[in-house]
């Protein structure tokens, strides 16, 4: 008897088409995981104000930072406080700026920033009274995603769960017309 090509097997093709979907959902979520904000920049804070405009820290980012920078801030100081944050490119030119106002205490914001494009630098100006001190933490989580990669995990995923679903029907198809032969097959040789 010669010997069955391996996709004429049905089982083989299940297990190939099975294989192949599990695969392009472990792609799809690794995608997810690799474009996700998983980087993280801890910045301490302890600054004494002066009158000059040299109350300010400046926090660069690596390349290929994600348009969407999320943000946590943790701050005390005596007296009321204003808290300016701007977001410069490889220019130096300004792409977003905000402004935080705090009054004496304790100060907790959390927040996010979208962006037009990747930010190189954060610009952190600090105003208050002069001889009062800022003490705290800043927290910015970030993605940093080279798109070619993830160009390639997209197209890679979508492809094997096509595949992956193509197999697993022709398995399930082949399989069931397979049953139903052997079905009919005992069926005859009952009545002979």
């Amino acid at each position: 008897m010669p010997k069955k090509h391996f996709f004429r097997n049905p089982k083989n093709t299940i297990i190939v088409g099975t294989f192949l979907f599990v695969l392009s959902l472990f792609l799809s979520f690794y995608a997810m995981y690799y474009s996700s904000p998983r980087f993280e920049c801890i910045k301490k804070i302890s600054l004494p104000l002066a009158e000059d405009s040299a109350n300010e820290l400046r926090i660069e980012f690596p390349k290929g930072v994600g348009e969407r920078i999320y943000y946590s801030i943790n701050l005390t100081s005596n007296y009321d406080l204003q808290i300016k944050l701007y977001f410069l490119d490889n220019d130096g030119r300004v792409m977003s700026e905000s402004i935080l106002e705090k009054g004496n205490g304790s100060f907790r914001k959390r927040g996010s920033f979208l962006l037009d494009r990747s930010p190189l630098f954060l610009r952190i100006v600090f105003k208050g009274v002069p001889s009062d001190r800022v003490n705290g933490t800043m927290i910015l989580r970030y993605s940093q995603v080279d798109i070619l990669t993830l160009a390639v995990l997209s197209v890679t995923g979508t492809i094997t769960s096509l595949f992956g679903m193509g197999f697993l029907a022709f398995g399930v198809y082949g399989y069931l017309i397979e049953k139903e032969f052997e079905r009919r097959s005992e069926k005859k040789k009952k009545i002979t």
